[in-house]
Parts: structure tokens; sequence; C-alpha cells
């Protein structure tokens, strides 16, 4: 069983006391459970505005399983 998940007042006060350039990298990463280096890989070409999707690549995941949000 996976233990130390952060509630959401604990993922705020650490973001307050990051650079603010990882404040929105933190908080997308603590709602979508998406790790850092799939996050940073993202383009504007994974974002699908109209469908309101954002899509992470195979190549780009841990397991090589696309994923969309």
């Amino acid at each position: 069983m996976r233990q130390g998940w952060f509630a959401r007042p604990e993922v705020e006060a650490v973001i307050a006391n990051l650079p603010a350039v990882l404040g929105d990298v933190v908080r997308f990463g603590y709602i979508t459970g998406w790790r850092y280096g799939e996050i940073v890989s993202l383009t504007w070409a994974d974002v699908d505005l109209d469908a309101k999707e954002i899509r992470l690549r195979p190549e780009e995941s841990k397991n090589g399983h696309p994923r969309t949000i």
C-alpha cells in the first residue's frame, strides 16, 4: 500500500516555499499523478484546447502507455 500522500493544503505549503517557476509543475503533478519528466516533456502539440485534453505520448510515459486527461 502506498503511503505518504500529501493533502492539498500540504502541497500548497510546499509550493509556497518553491521557486515560482515550479509551482504550476508541482500542482499539475499533484492533480494528475504524472511524473516531473512526463510533465516537462509536454509541448503545445500535446494540448487539445477544443477537446479540453492533454495527451502524454507513449515515448514520454514511464510504462510506454499513452495517457490523456
